[in-house]
């Protein structure tokens, strides 16, 4: 017998039904403005329209200004953003100290977790037995070093709305910034963001705003990401951006969005880090293991975001370092008929996701490079065929059809902790890959073991792994930014 029996959906605070007023909007810009908005032409003017309306709209609706608005992919995105960024930036300051609740959401929660992991400190603001924080224990926690206070505005499972009013005014008379989650708010209660004094921002989901994603999301991204970094840069501030991360639900089309907008950001004269190469499993999805659901990495999954991070990058900011510009150079001669036989580095921490890459010109054989686990020692040498090889401490090899001939090679080694994935790259092209999980301590140009005679030029060396497209664009002579540890041009000069 079939089932008459209606069911009544109550779960609208975790997503919703699209409105039907809002699909037909979406499927008349889907089908109409396809244009790029920033582009001087009909087409182009009809896709800004577009673009304007909805951030007008989006403004009106917390009383900003559209200058103001910038989009993200979700609601958990720009919690990472507004939470991290502040963190990074007052880290500058010797503030290293936040305050939030100890019922945020998990985007607050496992951000909060990965800043305490590099050295932040954080005091978590108890709930009263109602489920409310009370603006007097959010003053009482305030300290000299306090850099942000961040306090959802509506609680996502129990539906207390918070007093954030008062608490942006005590983080106001502090000199705090102040960051409130509204993705359970808008929508459901007035939200006025003068009227409430907050300084930093409002995180708004797309947990309730049912879109599609293209490729023209990613260059409005893109857009508003240019823009924030001009407004950041206009006030003093140096902004360090994130790169775009998994999802479970992305395709092979979401995935080449992604690779390329991520390529793109790497390319910014902006501190960055490359999230996506701690957390790939080689589609743009998570790795299983580090998955909280669809959207989220559980705290594994922040852990492994956290190792992406250059460890001295925020000293060297404080240092007032400049962003690395690629340079022409000569070459650098290692080997055992050189002066000098190896160079080696050590890296900050612990290295989970890294990308090892240098130029070399050699023709006899020979260990090119090698780098040092607690299994053994991993080795990119010519063999006795002329074959550029990989030979991996946990015994497996990968070898190329590349010949080392006295020409110069572009040899990339890329390793994925996380999806437990090695790489091996000559000149742009895969070789093959091998299933293991490394973790290296110690790196060499050169050695006992190398040729007579190699000579190297542009090292690099990133905390993250690379996919195909970063990896050819290194080749072709592209500067990637994002997680870069090291780089050196080498020169006899």
């Amino acid at each position: 017998m079939e089932n008459t029996e209606k069911v009544v959906y109550l779960d609208n605070a975790a997503t919703t039904a699209c409105a039907p007023e809002a699909l037909a909007v979406m499927v008349e810009a889907l089908n109409g403005a396809c244009g790029n908005p920033s582009s001087h032409y009909s087409v182009g003017y009809e896709a800004k329209e577009f673009v304007d309306k909805g951030r007008a709209q989006v403004a009106k609706a917390i009383n900003a200004s559209t200058s103001e608005i910038f989009f993200t992919g979700c609601g958990s995105e720009a919690d990472n953003w507004a939470v991290k960024g502040t963190a990074f930036t007052k880290a500058r300051q010797n503030k290293k100290h936040l305050i939030t609740s100890a019922f945020e959401h998990h985007a607050i929660m496992h951000s909060m977790a990965a800043l305490e992991r590099l050295g932040f400190e954080v005091t978590y603001i108890k709930p009263t037995t109602e489920g409310y924080i009370r603006p007097e224990d959010v003053e009482a926690a305030i300290r000299p070093d306090t850099a942000l206070i961040s306090i959802m505005m509506a609680n996502n499972e129990i539906g207390t709305i918070q007093p954030i009013k008062e608490i942006a005014e005590i983080a106001h008379k502090h000199g705090v910034w102040m960051h409130t989650d509204a993705v359970q708010a808008v929508g459901a209660i007035p939200v006025d963001v003068k009227e409430l004094g907050v300084f930093y921002g409002l995180s708004l989901g797309n947990e309730r705003n049912n879109g599609t994603q293209t490729d023209q999301a990613s260059k409005n991204y893109e857009k508003g990401m240019k823009q924030l970094i001009r407004q950041a840069d206009s006030v003093g501030i140096v902004p360090v951006m994130a790169s775009n991360y998994a999802n479970a639900g992305f395709n092979s089309s979401d995935y080449e969005i992604l690779k390329n907008l991520n390529l793109t950001i790497q390319q910014w004269e902006v501190p960055s880090v490359n999230m996506l190469g701690a957390v790939d499993n080689g589609a743009g999805r998570w790795v299983k293991a580090i998955e909280n659901d669809g959207a989220h990495p559980n705290s594994d999954g922040h852990r492994e975001m956290s190792y992406a991070i250059v460890p001295s990058l925020f000293d060297a900011l404080d240092a007032g370092k400049t962003i690395p510009q690629r340079q022409e150079s000569t070459a650098y001669a290692l080997g055992k008929a050189s002066a000098t036989q190896h160079i080696e580095f050590v890296p900050e921490n612990i290295v989970h996701p890294f990308t090892l890459s240098f130029e070399v010109k050699a023709s006899s054989a020979g260990t090119l490079a090698s780098f040092e686990t607690e299994n053994g020692t991993g080795n990119i040498k010519i063999d006795e065929n002329g074959n550029i090889v990989y030979e991996s401490p946990s015994d497996g090899q990968i070898t190329s059809t590349t010949s080392a001939n006295d020409e110069w090679l572009c040899i990339s080694l890329t390793h994925y902790y996380a999806w437990g994935m090695t790489q091996l790259y000559v000149n742009g092209v895969k070789c093959g890959e091998l299933s293991e999980k490394l973790v290296a301590t110690k790196f060499a140009l050169g050695g006992s073991n190398a040729p007579d005679k190699a000579d190297y030029r542009q090292l690099f060396f990133w905390r993250s792994g690379m996919n195909d497209k970063e990896i050819a664009a290194v080749a072709e002579g592209k500067m990637l930014r994002s997680s870069l540890e090291i780089y050196a041009p080498l020169s006899n000069e």
